[in-house]
């Protein structure tokens, strides 16, 4: 009953895990190299749940389990720290791909130059087993210190004065939790506190909760001009030399959103700050990059327009250029960004 169910639970996380990968190649908009990383992710939880449904199937080659286990465990660590700009990711990557390394000549050592039987795993292979156990909790301890590293130093560096959204810490401290979780599995595994069924149906339990996580990820983590530091450059301190006033009168009294070749950079000197100070100025209080500032206040100026009605005189395409859009296609992906809908179904409902 119990591998019955936990069979149907590795389909549902497998499914689960498809659904992720296609949102997070669709709305994903981070740098690339975030991207292919999370993708990485997905792909190994895949891997591992398929392996799962057929691992006590004892004449399959059950070790090939431990390398997308293995590559999840590093590879989220590695994204929450190239998330936070964190100086432990180039540590983090030469850890992981050592272990990958001794994990693949493992595997090829047991299958080609002393073959044993492929129902085995390494820990039980006689002579080697007790070998392999060690190693892998040291391996597993060194992990459960990156991973306590890196999450003191984001709880640290928010009690210390940096300003980090709440909807970004929340979801990446409970990666660092989970994956933690996971370690500890796998320890217990490794001293035979816990059963084979048993670990197998914890990991599982993970992975859906994991997901769910990424699923549901805020919406803050898919725009591509956010970027958090955690080297300081959130404190107050530094977003409060952008005089307030000048900005406010320059940005919304001004206009300047209005202007369709306007500039961060154009935007920086006339407020007479750097383009990396104002880029926190508008992060820290605003909560966005300047691209989606700028798009922002240029939906609300355009429904402004309709509701004015102008959409009697004028075409979408020229209240789309009236509002600082370049083309009505650029209003479009904008509105429903921000608005939702497209501004032709927006007009029909003022029009009714």
């Amino acid at each position: 009953m119990q591998l019955l169910f936990q069979s149907h639970l590795a389909i549902v996380v497998v499914v689960l895990a498809l659904i992720t990968m296609l949102e997070v190649m669709v709305n994903f908009k981070r740098p690339s190299s975030l991207k292919i990383i999370l993708l990485v992710i997905l792909f190994c939880i895949i891997a591992h749940g398929v392996a799962i449904t057929f691992y006590f199937n004892y004449t399959i080659y059950r070790r090939l389990i431990l390398i997308p286990s293995a590559i999840f465990i590093i590879a989220s660590l590695f994204f929450i720290s190239l998330l936070f700009q964190n100086k432990m990711s180039k540590y983090l990557l030469v850890f992981g791909i050592t272990i990958f390394i001794f994990q693949s000549i493992n595997i090829i050592f047991y299958l080609f130059v002393l073959p044993v039987s492929k129902s085995l795993l390494v820990s039980d292979i006689p002579s080697a087993g007790s070998a392999q156990s060690l190693f892998r909790i040291g391996v597993l301890i060194g992990i459960l210190f990156f991973n306590k590293s890196l999450l003191f130093t984001i709880i640290e560096k928010h009690k210390s004065g940096n300003i980090y959204f709440k909807e970004l810490v929340f979801p990446a401290i409970a990666i660092i939790v989970m994956v933690g979780l996971i370690c500890l599995i796998n320890i217990l595994k490794s001293i035979s506190i816990i059963q084979d069924p048993i670990f197998q149906l914890l990991y599982l339990l993970c992975y859906f909760f994991y997901l769910l996580l990424i699923l549901f990820r805020p919406k803050l983590m898919n725009q591509t001009d956010f970027k958090v530091s955690m080297m300081g450059i959130f404190k107050k301190e530094n977003a409060q030399t952008v005089p307030f006033t000048i900005f406010i009168e320059v940005f919304f009294t001004q206009r300047y959103f209005l202007n369709s070749l306007g500039t961060i950079e154009d935007l920086s000197q006339k407020t007479t700050v750097s383009t990396n100070t104002l880029n926190e100025f508008l992060l820290v209080n605003y909560g966005i990059g300047y691209t989606d500032l700028v798009n922002k206040h240029r939906v609300d100026y355009f429904i402004s327009l309709i509701n004015k009605g102008d959409f009697v005189q004028f075409t979408i395409e020229a209240l789309a250029i009236q509002s600082g859009f370049g083309s009505r296609q650029s209003l479009q992906k904008a509105f429903k960004k921000f608005h939702g809908g497209t501004p032709s179904d927006y007009i029909s409902s003022i029009q009714n």
